[in-house]
Order: C-alpha cells, then structure tokens, then sequence
C-alpha cells in the first residue's frame, strides 16, 4: 500500500514546531524498526498523525503531542477521553478501507514533546491506551 503523505503548509510558528514533532516521531519510529506506512491519515472520523507497522508485525496507531510548556500537564494530559474515541474510530475506518492489515494485532501509542525543539522532552508510551 502506498504511504499516504500530505503536504500541509504550516504558516504559524506552532504549526512548524507540530510538524517538526511529527518528523521527530516519525525518524524515532523508523530508528526502532517501524515501516512507517500512512502519515496524516485522514477520513470523516478524524485523523491519526501515524500509522506503522513495527519490527514484530503490529499495526501502531500513534498520536504525536506537542506542548511548549507542562505548566497545565504537559503534552501527554491533552490524551482525552473524545481524542482516544477519535483516533479508534479513525483506526477502524482505516482497517475497514485496508482489510489486509485487519489481521494484524494493533495497539495506539503517543509520543508526546514537551519543550521547545530541539531541547524538548520526549516520552513514547507504547499501548498508551486499547481500543479493540
């Protein structure tokens, strides 16, 4: 399948730092042995900024956070409840519409920035949360 990948323009300077986060993620997903197989995947569900397959054959779902201060929790405390029905919802539409990954076991990660690039704080939660 051909990696979906969008060009987005980011005009504001929180836009580029979120795209650089995105980027960071991404070459950090890649450096652990993920094959990076959809980027900004988007449909009438929402969007999931990553989708991966890692070194064991798992699907991963992975939200990027960034935030430039933790001062009311930081980056991984913007994980709600209405964002983590999102993104499985997000990840069902995906399966739907690519049902030779439906056999794949599958967990939602978060790599969450904290800071300003490039001295920020980063934390990848694996199996962040379920949905399936």
């Amino acid at each position: 399948m051909p990696s979906v990948r969008k060009t987005l323009k980011a005009g504001s300077p929180t836009q580029v730092q979120g795209r650089i986060a995105e980027a960071d993620a991404c070459e950090l997903l890649i450096s652990a042995g993920h094959r990076i197989i959809a980027q900004n995947y988007l449909c009438r569900a929402g969007e999931i900024d990553i989708i991966s397959v890692n070194h064991y054959g798992k699907l991963v779902f992975t939200e990027v956070r960034w935030r430039s201060s933790v001062e009311f929790g930081g980056a991984i405390a913007t994980i709600n409840a209405q964002k983590r029905s999102k993104m499985s919802k997000t990840a069902a539409f995906f399966l739907r519409q690519n049902p030779h990954y439906a056999t794949f076991s599958s967990r939602f990660d978060v790599i969450a920035f904290n800071g300003k690039p490039p001295h920020w704080q980063r934390v990848w939660l694996r199996g962040a949360f379920s949905a399936f």
